[in-house]
């Protein structure tokens, strides 16, 4: 086992349950397959503090409330084609919080938002989805006439060879 890696709970658990029962720090390294320095560490936490599971560290606190996350999420979906440099300006008019873009960046990617760009479609007019949709009627019915067209952009081919 490493020896950096912390104990889970239930490594802890079973350390302190073969200690109680009056094993060696030795013993209990050797049987578990740990270091004698880990099992040391968690018998002198849980004689001295009572402590039987890793304690929460503090970190950095984050920017955002969790509220401020659901505000900034519901915006986006207001609005998709919102830039993040708008969403700093709002956030900062709206909830008074200086947040860089950056920082929108990752919480909108934990919210599930990632920046993708739509594909092109081409403009089709009104005119010409009306001529598109007759065509369409015309030829519903054909059965053995599909069989005589050639699609052109199916294949590509060469109709005499010079």
């Amino acid at each position: 086992m490493p020896l950096n890696k912390e104990l889970s709970d239930f490594e802890r658990g079973r350390v302190i349950g073969q200690w109680e029962c009056g094993k060696k720090t030795r013993e209990i390294a050797d049987a578990l397959g740990l270091t004698q320095s880990q099992v040391t560490r968690a018998i002198n936490a849980f004689r001295d503090k009572q402590q039987v599971t890793v304690q929460p560290r503090s970190g950095r606190p984050r920017s955002m409330s969790d509220r401020n996350i659901r505000y900034l999420a519901q915006e986006v979906r207001k609005n998709r084609q919102i830039t993040a440099d708008e969403l700093v300006q709002q956030m900062d008019e709206q909830l008074n919080i200086s947040v860089s873009q950056r920082t929108i960046r990752s919480y909108l990617y934990e919210a599930g938002f990632h920046s993708r760009v739509g594909k092109r479609k081409p403009f089709i007019s009104e005119q010409n989805r009306k001529k598109r949709f007759q065509w369409c009627k015309e030829r519903r019915t054909w059965d053995n006439e599909w069989k005589t067209i050639i699609w052109s952009d199916e294949f590509r081919f060469t109709m005499m060879l010079t």
